[in-house]
């Protein structure tokens, strides 16, 4: 082997041992703090990205209008904000849960991920665990960071909290609302929970005493309770 395939052999292989880390190194930068709500409570969050705004470019034309910007001959006009997204997580999961989206969807906007109270390194209080409480600790969230325009996206028990900040404060801040994989809206009832104890295989509910029946019917109504 002379040296210049030897030469070309070393190279392939520092280039397979280097590749991994100089993927790696293409993850996005995260950061992570904590808002404290009115209640006291220390939701932690991890954030990536960046605030960006988008507009539109003129060359020459009338002098610019109030709101817009010149230098030279060229107006920029209509600038708005790009919306930053909060994803919310479900029951027990952490921030980290959405970390492919934070590394897709950092590379245009801002995005945060919280770890909702008693989950993650957020505080664990003994209270404030049903979704009008949680909701307004979205809302901290989206204050104290200054997140607006936002788009709140919610994941299993985390649709009902979105939906309940919508009843809440509307949509005045918002600039969007994904719900994944979480019930919205349902009218709790005998049929549906015996669907859904028939689903996980247990005992149908026809069978189970009417005390039961009443407290799965309450557990569902203070869980979802915009239904």
């Amino acid at each position: 082997m002379n040296k210049k395939t030897l030469h070309q052999c070393l190279t392939a292989l520092l280039a397979v041992f280097l590749l991994p880390p100089l993927v790696a190194a293409q993850a996005p930068k995260t950061k992570s703090g904590q808002i404290t709500t009115a209640d006291g409570t220390k939701i932690h969050y991890i954030e990536a990205g960046e605030t960006r705004t988008t507009g539109s470019m003129r060359i020459g034309g009338p002098p610019p209008k109030a709101g817009e910007m010149s230098k030279g001959n060229v107006t920029f006009g209509d600038m708005k904000q790009v919306p930053s997204i909060l994803f919310v997580p479900g029951w027990t999961m952490p921030a980290w849960i959405w970390e492919n989206q934070i590394a897709h969807f950092s590379k245009t906007h801002r995005v945060v991920a919280m770890d909702p109270r008693g989950q993650g390194e957020s505080s664990k209080p003994t209270d404030g665990y049903f979704p009008a409480a949680r909701a307004r600790d979205i809302k901290a969230v989206v204050d104290q960071l200054k997140l607006a325009p936002v788009v709140l996206v919610g994941w299993s028990m985390g649709v009902g909290e979105v939906v309940a900040y919508v009843d809440q404060f509307g949509t005045k801040d918002l600039a969007g609302v994904v719900l994944v994989d979480g019930i919205a809206g349902a009218d709790s009832n005998p049929q549906m929970m015996s669907a859904l104890l028939g689903f996980a295989g247990l005992q149908p509910i026809a069978d189970q005493p009417s005390a039961l029946l009443r407290i799965l019917c309450a557990l569902c109504d203070s869980l979802f309770p915009l239904c």
